[in-house]
């Protein structure tokens, strides 16, 4: 080569020397580099940054040599501005040559022929020493992208389910509850977390995430739960109270009707009026102590199995009570079925008609009798609406 071009290979070799200084500076700053080093690591992960690691502390070495016989070539140009023969020979041997020298290792005796070499090592040129180093720091680098990636991606399973963990122990510190599932889970969590660091290569966590993320979220809505039952129990217990008042009040309905009915119909089949009000009062004044005592789970059974009881409770007593006066509405509706029919035959001009007014006589004094006899009352009512159709059909033709 001559001057020029001495020179100009000096320039793009310097120029190129920085370029490789920055991109061996980007590798050791990588955040998967951090994160590598600083972790104890095992699997996969372990094996492919003992390597990576390995890598990277001869690329060092190799980039070290490079700058060496870079200081060498340019100390040989710095000797004269315009360099000679021999010179350019010495340039174009550094420059174009095998003049690098690496792996120079001590070969152990029991491993020497006789007439074999102490020491092994390796000749490059410049070409060929950048071609290993390109091809070392593409397998660095895909090591720490790989490493950074995979942990990048663990911390967006783990971090929300670390949030979630904190959450829900807040709520359970609230309630005063710490369930043995949250402890499990925070265990569990911190398991996944342990291996996903150690070795971030290796470890697939989605499927031991997603159980994870179920059964916190069952834990979850028991507990949200709890703190409803909490947070509204008074407002249900002044709900069972108006439901209890009600009931109290149905039961209380339901005695005097069925006393009234005893008296006004005759032989009625009337069910039993009982009072449930004084059986379901006592367990509401075991939710108070339940309340109390922060007993919210039990709290939370006991409170929906009362309300489905008082649910009941009322609703059998708002039939016992339609029941018992059905009979006694029964009785106003035949009376005011008679007045009717009685009203129509009077417009129909079968006032002074005897058979229509003995009927009206025979219904009316079993409806005004006391007690009343349903059965002969709807009877005779339906023998007289019967006459007065008749007549008034009579009347039409």
């Amino acid at each position: 080569m001559n001057r020029h071009e001495a020179d100009a290979a000096l320039e793009r070799l310097g120029a190129e020397s920085e370029r490789i200084a920055d991109a061996l500076l980007a590798m050791d700053n990588h955040p998967g580099h951090q994160l590598l080093r600083a972790s104890s690591l095992s699997g996969l992960t372990l094996r492919r940054w003992t390597e990576a690691s390995a890598a990277m502390e001869a690329l060092w070495e190799q980039f070290a040599a490079y700058r060496r016989l870079l200081a060498d070539a340019r100390q040989v140009r710095a000797r004269r501005d315009r360099p000679g023969n021999a010179e350019l020979a010495e340039l174009n041997g550094l420059l174009t040559g095998p003049a690098v020298v690496l792996g120079e290792r001590q070969i152990p005796i029991e491993k020497r022929s006789l007439t074999g070499p102490a020491v092994v090592v390796d000749h490059l040129s410049l070409h060929q020493l950048i071609a290993r180093m390109k091809a070392a720091y593409s397998r660095i680098t895909d090591v720490l992208g790989a490493a950074h990636d995979a942990w990048s991606q663990h911390v967006q399973v783990l971090d929300p389910l670390d949030s979630q963990v904190r959450s829900i122990t807040a709520l359970t510190e609230s309630l005063g509850y710490a369930p043995a599932a949250l402890e499990r889970a925070r265990a569990e969590l911190i398991t996944i977390r342990q291996q996903a660091v150690a070795d971030p290569l290796g470890t697939p966590i989605s499927a031991r995430a997603r159980r994870l993320v179920e059964e916190l979220a069952v834990l979850r809505a028991e507990l949200a739960g709890l703190a409803d039952v909490r947070d509204g129990f008074e407002h249900r217990v002044r709900q069972l109270e108006e439901q209890l008042a009600l009931l109290r009040h149905t039961v209380t309905r339901s005695a005097r009707a069925r006393q009234e009915v005893l008296v006004n119909i005759a032989s009625p089949v009337l069910p039993d009026v009982v009072d449930t009000v004084s059986l379901l009062l006592p367990r509401l004044d075991a939710l108070q102590a339940r309340y109390r005592s922060r007993q919210w789970r039990l709290l939370a059974r006991e409170m929906n199995e009362l309300e489905r009881a008082v649910n009941r409770a009322v609703a059998d007593a708002q039939t016992v009570l339609t029941t018992i006066i059905g009979l006694l509405d029964r009785r106003s509706e035949l009376r005011g079925r008679l007045d009717a029919y009685c009203a129509k035959a009077a417009r129909l001009g079968h006032a002074e008609d005897a058979e229509l007014g003995a009927l009206h006589r025979e219904a009316h004094e079993l409806l005004f009798t006391t007690p009343c006899d349903l059965r002969a009352s709807t009877v005779a009512v339906a023998r007289y609406q019967h006459a007065v159709v008749s007549r008034s059909e009579e009347t039409r033709r």
